[in-house]
Formats: C-alpha cells, structure tokens, sequence
C-alpha cells in the first residue's frame, strides 16, 4: 500500500502486518478499536497473562458447601440436594473460565492495555510485529 507523506507529499511504502476485527497494524500505525498509536510513540510491547477472575465460582462453592453441611445436619434433603447443585454448577463455571492474554503498550511513562484476547497467539503476533516494525526502525539487524 502507498501513502502520500503528509509533510513533503512523497510517497511511503506501508506494509499491512497484522488485521483483525478489532486491531489492525501496519508499518506506521497501531489501530486498537479505533484508537489510533502512532508506532514512534509506543517504546515497549509485551504479552501478559491475566487469570481469570475466581470470585464468583468460589463464592458459589461456599454457599453449595454450608447448603450441603446444613442439609446434612438438620435443614433435610431438599437444601442438601440445593448444595450438590450449586457445587456442581460452580465447578463447571469455574472449568469454563478462561484467562485472558493482554496487549500491554508503554507510550511516555504510561502502561496501556487497549487489547486483550483468550488467544495468546493473536496478542504475542502483534507483539513480535510491533518487535519487528521497532527492530527495523532503529536500524536493528532483520
């Protein structure tokens, strides 16, 4: 793709590195959902993990738990019956939840994470482009 320099009109070769949905990167310009990051802005790129968060699920395995305790000792079947069903349901919840990988830019003295995907492979691709495109204009090796 050729784009016209807005300061001297000359023509620039702009390469097309990485296009999804929500994020499309090329040799001059990042664009996260429609958030535009200038690439001699951006001083660093890193793939992070974040765990999915455990809150709900736990909680609901605490409540199964005293609802089966309580049904055990005097509350009756129907309460205990209550519990297995919140166990249960929880621990399904709990397998399904997956972490999500984040895209962690630092521009001036600020961290930004403006993507994030379940699929490491898709933030760790931007990365090693933003590494590439970075590597070349500094005039790194390729």
């Amino acid at each position: 793709m050729q784009c016209k320099s807005p300061s001297d009109g000359t023509e620039t070769s702009v390469r097309l590195l990485v296009e999804k949905p929500e994020v499309t990167l090329t040799t001059s310009h990042l664009r996260i959902d429609g958030e535009d990051f200038e690439l001699g802005d951006i001083l660093s790129a890193a793939s992070a993990r974040e765990p999915a968060p455990a809150a709900g699920p736990t909680l609901m395995i605490m409540a199964g738990l005293l609802c089966l305790l309580a049904g055990a000792t005097s509350a009756g079947a129907i309460t205990a019956l209550l519990g297995a069903v919140l166990v249960v349901a929880a621990g399904a919840w709990w397998r399904q939840k997956r972490p999500t990988y984040q895209l962690r830019l630092q521009i001036g003295s600020a961290e930004l994470a403006p993507f994030e995907s379940e699929d490491p492979a898709v933030t760790e691709r931007i990365v090693a482009a933003l590494e590439e495109v970075q590597g070349r204009a500094q005039g790194a090796p390729r």
